[in-house]
């Protein structure tokens, strides 16, 4: 924060608790209530200003969905560092404590117990903020300014594909419980008439029961994954 950042921080905090200190002590003079009403509006332009540019710094979430869509980590650890063996070297260090891992685009510093995705390795190297970086890798990288309209409708279908494959996935997951407790409940039913004494062996009964009782179970053995 810039110098004359933190005289205007001071005037306002001072403002602000002149304001309280108004509203106990009530006052008679009229132009200690203008004094008040001048330190809340002062207080409120200061949040709205600072609120503005945090929204400038820190960019949208689908700007950095994008950029972790659009670049590989592997080209981003290859521009940042160099690499020896299956690892990289951090800057101005010597050994090779960065490991990259493609599979889900991430990486993990040995040496500083720190990971994360594509944008977390650059702030990270380069030791600027997440949106710096952002921009950095935009730049270095050739990669266009996203239309956040189409950025925002190409998220909104990732996520419903998302949410669709994770139902198909719940009622897939349900389908088989179902179809396996059926068929534990013929195991049950077919073994209790074996076992009542009611059905002489190898008799028609008993073999119509032997043969669905085997049937069912290895049904059974097949879904649960024990052949």
């Amino acid at each position: 924060m810039q110098s004359s950042e933190l005289v205007e921080l001071y005037e306002l905090i001072c403002l602000y608790f002149t304001s309280i200190l108004i509203r106990f002590t009530r006052p008679t003079n009229t132009h200690i209530y203008k004094g008040r009403s001048s330190a809340i509006r002062a207080l409120i332009s200061y949040k709205r200003r600072k609120k503005s540019q945090r929204k400038e710094m820190l960019g949208t979430k689908e700007d950095f969905e994008l950029i972790r869509q659009q670049i590989n980590i592997e080209a981003v650890a290859n521009h940042l560092m160099k690499k020896q063996g299956k690892n990289y070297i951090f800057p101005s260090e010597k050994s090779a404590s960065v490991r990259i891992y493609p599979e889900t685009q991430s990486f993990y510093d040995f040496g500083r117990c720190t990971g994360g995705d594509v944008i977390r390795l650059w702030s990270h190297v380069r030791d600027v903020d997440s949106w710096t970086a952002l921009c950095q890798i935009r730049e270095i990288f050739g990669l266009n300014t996203p239309d956040r309209k189409n950025s925002r409708d190409l998220i909104r279908q990732q996520e419903q594909a998302r949410q669709k494959q994770q139902q198909a996935e719940k009622a897939e997951k349900r389908r088989w419980r179902l179809q396996v407790e059926a068929l534990q409940g013929e195991c049950e039913l077919y073994q209790s008439i074996l076992d009542s004494g009611h059905c002489e062996p190898l008799s028609w009964l008993w073999c119509i029961c032997q043969n669905r009782l085997t049937s069912a179970s290895g049904k059974a053995d097949l879904m649960c994954g024990i052949f």
